[in-house]
């Protein structure tokens, strides 16, 4: 890091911090800049007088609501704002074209239980690679985020989700899909058409967040899947544990990913009739 205002990267975690110093200002070429594990209620306006700055970590800060002006922060492309009490994202959020890291992962107030609001505007993040809304009990995502072509990582555990979006398959470059801890019945075709698919996660213990809620036992209710996984070629890591599947598929599932992919094969070909 440099020194003086020539610094390209401030950290100012965990200081009990309530607002930021005026000297930060000074720093007109600061990139990285860390306030997470303080006491902010708000997001300090200095934040604009930074106009390099392409990452911002926020997370666990006791903050209610993200400002309008979040979208002046034209260079950022990470934004961390995890554990935070922020239950309504602004449409302004769009603006930030640059964007390929956003965690907005249990922000979830326990209290009230009122579930983030996501703005349609998200699907103007086109350059957004990892998207992480775990822990917000969600139901549904904006349809505007099949937009996201670039999209490699998406967290949607510990939600309340019925299935994935049936557009999930027009996100063509996905390679990690963590849905586990839902209320997940079924898939949708669509997910044969995401050829780039390395990891489905839709059981155990892995969900993507800070802290695990075991509100729904840590799995979801599937009983089968969709016949085109067969077809995914790059899957290397499916987890369905603790899910109700049905008899067959379970016995293949023990056996391993090739076991269940032959197991479709065969269903698909109609050698299977459960």
């Amino acid at each position: 890091m440099a020194g003086g205002t020539e610094a390209t990267e401030l950290s100012l975690t965990d200081m009990h911090l309530t607002e930021l110093p005026e000297s930060v200002k000074e720093l007109k070429n600061l990139r990285f800049l860390d306030l997470s594990e303080n006491k902010f209620k708000s997001l300090p306006t200095l934040i604009l007088e930074l106009p390099q700055l392409k990452e911002l970590g926020f997370d666990f800060n006791p903050i209610t609501y993200l400002p309008e002006w979040i979208g002046s922060l034209a260079q950022l492309k990470s934004l961390y704002l995890k554990f935070t009490l922020i239950r309504e994202i602004p449409e302004t959020i769009g603006q930030l074209s640059n964007l390929e890291y956003l965690d907005l992962s249990s922000t979830l107030d326990r209290d009230n239980q009122v579930p983030l609001k996501l703005p349609n505007s998200l699907g103007n993040l086109t350059k957004l690679e990892s998207l992480n809304l775990a822990n917000n009990d969600l139901l549904e995502l904006p349809s505007t985020l099949a937009n996201c072509v670039n999209l490699k990582r998406l967290v949607i555990s510990d939600n309340g989700f019925k299935t994935l979006p049936h557009w999930i398959g027009a996100l063509k470059n996905l390679e990690e899909i963590n849905a586990n801890n839902n209320d997940i019945e079924i898939l949708p075709d669509s997910i044969g058409n995401l050829t780039k698919l390395k990891s489905i996660i839709l059981g155990g213990t892995d969900t993507g967040s800070y802290y695990f809620y075991d509100e729904h036992g840590g799995k979801n209710k599937l009983r089968s899947l969709p016949l085109a996984i067969a077809n995914l070629d790059q899957l290397t890591e499916l987890n369905l544990d603790n899910n109700p599947l049905d008899p067959e598929l379970a016995e293949a599932y023990k056996q391993g990913l090739d076991a269940v992919k032959a197991y479709l094969r065969a269903k698909a070909k109609g050698d299977i009739i459960l």
